[in-house]
Parts: C-alpha cells; sequence; structure tokens
C-alpha cells in the first residue's frame, strides 16, 4: 500500500529516467503511469495512510502470509518410504 505523496516523490526520481524525458512526460503523467503499474501489480495507492491504517494493514499481510505458510508445510499424510 502506497500514498499518493509516496507515488508523487517516486515520480520526481523517475521522471529524470530516460524514457520519460523522452517522451517528455509531465509529472502528472508519470503520476499516472506509476499509479497504473501500482494496481497492476496489486498495490493499493490510497490518499493517506494514517498510523493506525498501517498497522491494520501491517496486521493483515502478517495474517496472510501466516495462512500461506501454513498451506506450504508439509503434509503430514505423506507416505514414508
Amino acid at each position: 500500500m502506497v500514498t499518493v505523496k509516496h507515488i508523487y516523490e517516486i515520480a520526481k526520481v523517475k521522471s529524470q529516467d530516460e524514457s520519460f524525458r523522452l517522451q517528455d512526460m509531465s509529472l502528472e503523467n508519470v503520476c499516472k503511469t506509476l499509479i497504473g503499474c501500482a494496481k497492476s501489480l496489486g498495490i493499493k495507492v490510497v490518499p493517506e495512510l494514517t498510523a493506525e491504517d498501517y498497522a491494520r494493514f501491517q496486521e493483515q499481510r502478517e495474517e496472510q502470509l501466516r495462512a500461506e505458510g501454513a498451506s506450504l508445510e508439509p503434509s503430514s499424510t505423506k507416505r514414508k518410504e
């Protein structure tokens, strides 16, 4: 999860990349491109992120990772050879 402010800060750096300079893209268009890329990668872009929102996001993410880890653990029902 990233905020629009994060996108803006990334866009300021990325706007110096040759690919964006060659296209003479405005900072606004670089931001729009980055938002599109983020969304296509499953990264949520939010207007603001409070400390509480971030803490809730981290808790949810940890739960997801634990669940994924549990599903990857070897099953005790495997045949022994």
